[in-house]
């Protein structure tokens, strides 16, 4: 697993002039005309969108880091075009890499709104994450020989790497805090120790969104799925990681979406639920409510959190 740090936090952060963004744009897009809107709302990233339907989205140089990459979402995006192309995603119309202080995609813009600012009824949220859940499911059937071999994708490498993944993020999670006991830490981190034990020894690993959540779950105008956004995390390991950022309600009906008819198998059903306690564990944590005197997985299988 990649240990998260920025590479080059000395470099500055500027706001592209329109004009050198249209220059740009317009060695792919011929016709565009006009910046129409800068979202600075992204970490690593920031994006022009141009006209209605372009985006020229850019990588910040102060927040260069490993775990995320504009090159590795473009081979993505490329290859999700030519062998997925009902996959609801953007297209790539030109990348560029100018030295460290300009590298950017120009892509097409998602048709509607992210999730996260959509005002859903229960139906239809309940249509969409099922949706959602049918698309994730095409994405980790794709053939994975090409991801493996590009050198772009990083990757948990088996039970020890996800073991680490997890872990790690749970450690993190511990040392933000602040008004939690030691007590409680340690016996929560302890209890994960244990849990982790349980994964598989052997699994099967795959391409991942990486944070296919409400920011870049998108919904159009009549509150149907649209498609999904930000393939710049991607990584390879195990799929169930790409649906734990949902709470417990919304991840039952990913997973409908997800298996359609069929049923989970003994291996991926264990990784859920070692991934399900642990992100119980941190809900509880994070709502101080007293761990210590958990003992085991069924008791934070049963946990619900919204």
């Amino acid at each position: 697993m990649l240990k998260d740090r920025y590479l080059q936090p000395e470099l500055s952060d500027p706001v592209l002039e329109d004009s050198q963004v249209l220059h740009i744009v317009r060695s792919f897009v011929p016709g565009a005309t006009k910046v129409t809107h800068v979202d600075e709302t992204g970490g690593e990233a920031r994006m022009y969108a141009v006209d209605e339907e372009i985006i020229f989205k850019v990588q910040r140089p102060h927040r260069l880091r490993l775990s995320t990459s504009l090159e590795r979402e473009v081979f993505m995006l490329r290859y999700l075009e030519k062998n997925l192309p009902q996959l609801s995603v953007p297209r790539v119309l030109g990348y560029v890499k100018e030295g460290p202080m300009l590298e950017g995609t120009v892509m097409t813009r998602m048709p509607g709104m992210a999730v996260r600012y959509a005002q859903l009824s229960d139906e239809q949220r309940e249509a969409m994450l099922r949706e959602h859940g049918k698309a994730l499911a095409m994405l980790h059937r794709i053939d994975q020989k090409e991801f493996l071999d590009c050198g772009l994708f990083p990757s948990d490498e088996g039970a020890e790497g996800l073991k680490d993944r997890y872990l790690s993020r749970f450690d993190a999670m511990l040392g933000r805090l602040g008004d939690t006991s030691d007590y409680e830490k340690d016996a929560a981190r302890a209890l994960v120790v244990a849990i982790v034990t349980n994964l598989p020894t052997t699994l099967s690993l795959v391409t991942l969104h990486s944070n296919p959540y409400k920011e870049h779950t998108f919904v159009k105008a009549d509150k149907s799925y649209s498609g999904m956004i930000d393939f710049g995390d991607s990584y390879i390991s195990h799929p169930a990681n790409d649906l734990r950022r949902w709470n417990s309600a919304e991840r039952k009906s990913l997973l409908r979406g997800y298996l359609g008819e069929a049923k989970m198998d003994d291996g991926f059903s264990a990784v859920w639920d070692i991934a399900y306690a642990i992100d119980a564990l941190t809900n509880m944590l994070q709502r101080q409510t007293q761990v210590s005197a958990i003992t085991g997985l069924d008791e934070l299988l049963q946990w619900e959190w919204q």
